[in-house]
């Protein structure tokens, strides 16, 4: 009676591989996601810091207020302003930078799963001649015990 061999995927290390890389790029999207996400949240208090900003020099203008006093809120807005503009680039570039790690995550995500599906063919084919090996030896079995059995005893 010949024993199987376990099955063997010739290639796993470059399963292995692929794993780890698609991981590795999921890993840097999730950094890349989670720093647009805190700078759109820091855009978004700026946006409310500038609201309130209005809100109060519109008050302290009705109440009256000194020109220098004026001009520092005025600064201070036009400071806040640029902030928000040169955010708006970062938020713009931030999304570029995601939306070219998440093409490089799909694309690795791809290629392992192309690997994952040949291991997994090669692993149906081997149960398959493991199955008809199995039921051939049974068959076999079978029919020499049929044999025996019709055998005439001497």
């Amino acid at each position: 009676m010949k024993l199987s061999m376990a099955f063997r995927f010739p290639l796993q290390a470059v399963l292995q591989a692929r794993r780890s890389y698609e991981r590795r790029e999921e890993l840097r999207l999730a950094i890349i996601t989670a720093y647009l996400h805190e700078l759109r949240r820091e855009f978004e208090g700026l946006s409310q810091q500038k609201i309130m900003a209005h809100r109060r020099l519109a008050e302290r203008l009705r109440e009256g207020m000194i020109a220098c006093q004026y001009q520092f809120e005025m600064a201070s807005m036009a400071a806040m302003a640029e902030r928000q503009r040169l955010m708006a680039i970062e938020i713009a570039k931030a999304e570029r930078t995601r939306a070219a790690q998440e093409r490089a995550y799909r694309e690795a995500r791809k290629s392992r799963k192309t690997l994952e599906n040949l291991r997994d063919r090669q692993w149906t084919a081997y149960r398959q001649v493991q199955l008809r090996r199995d039921q051939q030896q049974v068959d076999d079995f079978f029919a020499i015990r049929l044999a025996l059995r019709d055998e005439p005893v001497i």
